[in-house]
Protein backbone atom coordinates (compact mmCIF):
# COMPACT_ATOMS: atom_id res chain seq x y z
CA UNK A 1 0.00 0.00 0.00
CA UNK A 2 2.84 2.39 0.82
CA UNK A 3 4.47 1.71 -2.55
CA UNK A 4 1.26 2.55 -4.42
CA UNK A 5 0.90 5.81 -2.51
CA UNK A 6 4.55 6.68 -3.18
CA UNK A 7 4.17 5.98 -6.89
CA UNK A 8 0.93 7.96 -7.05
CA UNK A 9 2.37 11.04 -5.32
CA UNK A 10 5.57 10.80 -7.35
CA UNK A 11 3.48 10.79 -10.52
CA UNK A 12 1.53 13.84 -9.33
CA UNK A 13 4.77 15.66 -8.51
CA UNK A 14 6.19 14.79 -11.94
CA UNK A 15 2.98 15.90 -13.65
CA UNK A 16 3.01 19.22 -11.81
CA UNK A 17 6.68 19.82 -12.67
CA UNK A 18 6.00 19.22 -16.36
CA UNK A 19 2.94 21.44 -16.56
CA UNK A 20 3.17 24.86 -18.14
CA UNK A 21 3.41 27.72 -15.62
CA UNK A 22 2.04 30.92 -17.15
CA UNK A 23 3.51 34.28 -16.23
CA UNK A 24 1.62 36.94 -14.30
CA UNK A 25 1.03 38.89 -17.50
CA UNK A 26 -0.28 35.82 -19.36
CA UNK A 27 -2.57 34.96 -16.46
CA UNK A 28 -3.86 38.55 -16.28
CA UNK A 29 -4.52 38.58 -20.03
CA UNK A 30 -6.37 35.25 -19.85
CA UNK A 31 -8.53 36.36 -16.94
CA UNK A 32 -9.19 39.75 -18.57
CA UNK A 33 -10.40 38.02 -21.73
CA UNK A 34 -12.48 35.44 -19.83
CA UNK A 35 -14.21 37.88 -17.48
CA UNK A 36 -14.02 41.00 -19.67
CA UNK A 37 -12.02 42.96 -17.11
CA UNK A 38 -9.21 45.48 -17.46
CA UNK A 39 -6.41 43.85 -15.45
CA UNK A 40 -2.99 45.46 -15.30
CA UNK A 41 0.11 43.47 -14.38
CA UNK A 42 3.69 44.57 -14.04
CA UNK A 43 5.26 47.81 -12.86
CA UNK A 44 2.57 49.88 -11.13
CA UNK A 45 4.26 53.14 -12.14
CA UNK A 46 3.22 52.42 -15.73
CA UNK A 47 -0.53 52.39 -15.14
CA UNK A 48 -1.39 54.24 -11.89
CA UNK A 49 -2.11 57.99 -12.06
CA UNK A 50 0.60 60.19 -10.52
CA UNK A 51 -1.56 61.28 -7.57
CA UNK A 52 -1.58 57.65 -6.37
CA UNK A 53 2.12 57.05 -6.94
CA UNK A 54 3.46 58.59 -3.72
CA UNK A 55 7.04 59.67 -3.21
CA UNK A 56 9.52 58.70 -5.97
CA UNK A 57 6.93 56.48 -7.63
CA UNK A 58 6.54 54.23 -4.58
CA UNK A 59 3.00 53.60 -3.32
CA UNK A 60 1.90 54.97 0.04
CA UNK A 61 2.37 52.61 2.98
Amino acid sequence: MKNKAFVFFSFLLFLNACSYQESETEQANRLAKTYQLDIKAGDTRLFFPEQFAGINGNPHA
